[in-house]
């Protein structure tokens, strides 16, 4: 039989037209999600982020939803350098010539540039009238979330368009101590399982409603708080939320817990593999450049103590796969603190740990380390691989 026609004489042609250009595609949902962005983006006076358009023109492109937005902080005019001076023969020719005044030029809209408003208000606006429920990840670098940014994004954390949301990274992003609690709750309380706060100061208060809001939580595997001017007294803290949740990796680089904070972050875990009932699920504990040497507040022999704590939960905590101590001077005696936990661990049957400490400690120590952290040994093999057979 012969095929039926359509319309435009070109069999089913036009009916596949018809089906790629209906509403239901994924590329018109993110085109109306755009739309409605810009659109109050406008009613608002506030800038669009250049991140969003590209990456509505890149799903739009592919015809795939948009699972992700990226907001990185913007360049305003002001910050473009200005227009070089005309010359002095430019400005003698302008001022004699004797002609038409010329046509009106259009008004440069780099003021209105300046004074548009940077906020995520439009752009979660347009998320719920749209009813776009497809995001898991939305990240802000640089961007600063004011205080009623803030409470926009607790507000949209407890909606059913953040349903399936997974990754929420909020870096510099400036959050004052009045935000702080206000995103902890929704935060606890959704479908997270990675939460970056880096960079963003959080005074010792903050972080024990943190800690308390995340107490019991069942999906958060992932919690990043480097740099973020975290202090020793935060340590009980945080120890107490790590023996009581699902958090697998802990990033706390480049605060000040110092020798007394990382033991009493490490001591739940440790007491907690002692009883038996269950085993921590700390899997990566990162403490680079916490101030965990001699001379923080535990005195000359804080560092050993704190390496007594860490050879614990080595001994311990069958779990535990990676410790970064580098750059904390913790000196040779606390070095063989740990490398002696991590001989004990490899004896008792475990997997293998990475340990990673700072090379300002001796030779033969330091290389024992990498050794049984497997860091020296994959390189090693290699070399076997690729030498050459001796003759016979």
């Amino acid at each position: 039989m012969p095929t039926k026609k359509g319309k435009d004489g070109k069999g089913g042609k036009s009916a596949k037209k018809k089906k790629s250009a209906t509403d239901g595609t994924n590329a018109a949902v993110c085109k109306k999600l755009l739309k409605v962005y810009q659109l109050k983006s406008e009613e608002g006076y506030a800038t669009v982020f250049p991140s969003v358009t590209h990456e509505v023109a890149k799903c739009t492109e592919e015809d795939k939803l948009i699972t992700q937005l990226i907001l990185e902080n913007i360049e305003t005019p002001a910050s473009v350098p200005p227009k070089a001076l005309p010359s002095q023969t430019e400005v003698v020719t302008t001022a004699t010539a004797k002609e038409q005044p010329p046509a009106k030029q259009p008004v440069s809209n780099a003021l209105e540039d300046v004074e548009r408003m940077v906020t995520i208000q439009p752009l979660l606006d347009a998320i719920k009238e749209c009813r776009y429920r497809y995001l898991l990840k939305f990240s802000m670098l640089g961007v600063n979330l004011n205080n009623a940014d803030a409470a926009s994004m607790a507000i949209f954390l407890k909606t059913e368009f953040a349903s399936i949301l997974k990754h929420l990274e909020l870096v510099r992003a400036g959050i004052s101590g009045w935000a702080y609690p206000r995103l902890f709750q929704p935060i606890a309380n959704c479908s997270l399982t990675t939460l970056i706060l880096d960079h963003n100061p959080i005074s010792a208060v903050c972080v024990s409603e943190l800690c308390d809001a995340l107490l019991g939580n069942l999906t958060i595997t992932t919690l990043s708080l480097n740099y973020c001017q975290i202090r020793s007294e935060s340590g009980s803290h945080l120890g107490k939320m790590v023996a009581s949740n699902c958090i697998q990796n802990l990033l706390l680089a480049g605060n000040q817990l110092q020798c007394q904070g990382v033991v009493e972050l490490v001591t739940p875990a440790v007491e907690l593999s002692q009883k038996g009932e269950r085993m921590p699920n700390l899997s990566k504990l990162h403490l680079m450049d916490n101030g965990i040497d001699q001379h923080s507040s535990a005195g000359p022999m804080g560092p050993v103590v704190c390496a007594k704590a860490i050879k614990k939960l080595l001994l311990l905590d069958p779990l535990i796969q990676e410790i970064n101590l580098d750059t904390n001077l913790i000196g040779e005696t606390a070095a063989l603190e740990i490398l002696e936990g991590l001989k004990s661990r490899k004896e008792t049957g475990f997997q293998a740990t990475v340990v990673i400490v700072t090379h300002r400690i001796t030779y033969d120590t330091f290389k024992e380390i990498m050794e049984i952290s497997q860091l020296l040994s994959k390189k090693k093999r290699k070399g076997k691989k690729g030498g050459k057979k001796k003759k016979k």
